[in-house]
C-alpha cells in the first residue's frame, strides 16, 4: 500500500510542480502577437493558447513567443502561461498594446517591472500579490481603478491617460505614501474623467514630496 502511494504521488510530482499559472485573455487579430519585453532567470515560460474555433496554434516553450492570431475575428483567446518553477526566475514583463482585456499575474510573485501600457478595456490589474514590485505601466488601458496598498517597494508609477475618478486618484497617492517609499515617481495626469486630486490625499501628496518623490500633477488643496 506504501509503494502504491509513493508510486503515485510521483506520477502527479510534476503536475503539482506547473500548477501556478499567468492568465492572459486578448482579442487580438494580430500575425506577431508577442510579449514586448521577458527577463527571465528561471526556468523557460510555457504558453498555450485555447483553441477558441478560429485559432489553435500549438504551444510555445519559450520566454518570448510569437503567435498569429490573424485568423481570428476579435473574438476572445485565452493564454495560459505555466512555469516549472512556479515563476520564480521572471522579473520583467511587459505587454503592452497586445489588445489585452484581462489577466491575472498574481502568481508571478517574483516580478519587479511589470507593464500593460495601451491595452483599452483592460479596467484594472490586481496587483495583490506582488509584494516585489518596483515599477507598474499601464497608461492608455481605460483603468477605473487599481490598488497599490500591497507593493510596498513600488517607487514607479505610470498611469496617466486612463478613467481613473478622484477617489481612485486619491487612493494611489494615499497607498503609495502609507508604502513608505522615497525617491519614487508618480505620472497620474489626463485622465478621461477630468478628475483631479482632492483634500483628502493632501497629507499622502505632501509625505510623498518630503521622502522625494516626482509627482506630475499640481498639489491638491489642503482640507478645510
Amino acid at each position: 500500500m506504501i509503494k502504491k502511494l509513493l508510486l503515485t504521488f510521483f506520477i502527479f510530482l510534476p503536475f503539482l510542480m506547473i500548477g501556478q499559472s499567468i492568465t492572459v485573455i486578448t482579442n487580438s487579430t494580430s500575425s506577431n502577437w508577442s510579449p514586448n519585453k521577458v527577463v527571465n532567470n528561471g526556468d523557460v515560460l510555457n504558453w498555450s493558447v485555447a483553441d477558441n474555433g478560429l485559432v489553435s496554434p500549438p504551444d510555445q516553450n519559450v520566454n518570448d513567443p510569437i503567435f498569429d492570431f490573424s485568423s481570428n475575428d476579435g473574438s476572445q483567446i485565452i493564454i495560459t502561461i505555466t512555469s516549472t518553477d512556479n515563476f520564480s526566475g521572471l522579473q520583467e514583463f511587459w505587454l503592452d498594446y497586445l489588445n489585452i482585456i484581462s489577466l491575472d499575474i498574481n502568481e508571478a510573485t517574483s516580478l519587479i517591472d511589470f507593464s500593460s501600457r495601451g491595452n483599452r478595456n483592460l479596467g484594472t490589474v490586481d496587483l495583490s500579490s506582488l509584494s516585489s514590485l518596483l515599477s507598474f505601466r499601464s497608461d492608455v488601458t481605460d483603468l477605473t481603478s487599481i490598488d497599490f496598498s500591497a507593493n510596498d517597494l513600488l517607487d514607479f508609477v505610470y498611469v496617466i491617460n486612463n478613467d481613473l475618478p478622484t477617489d481612485q486618484l486619491d487612493k494611489i497617492v494615499n497607498d503609495l505614501d502609507a508604502n513608505g517609499a522615497s525617491d519614487g515617481n508618480l505620472q497620474i495626469r489626463n485622465q478621461s474623467t477630468g478628475d483631479e486630486l482632492s483634500s483628502l490625499s493632501y497629507d499622502g501628496y505632501t509625505n510623498l514630496i518630503n521622502r522625494g518623490w516626482t509627482i506630475d500633477v499640481d498639489a491638491p488643496e489642503p482640507p478645510v
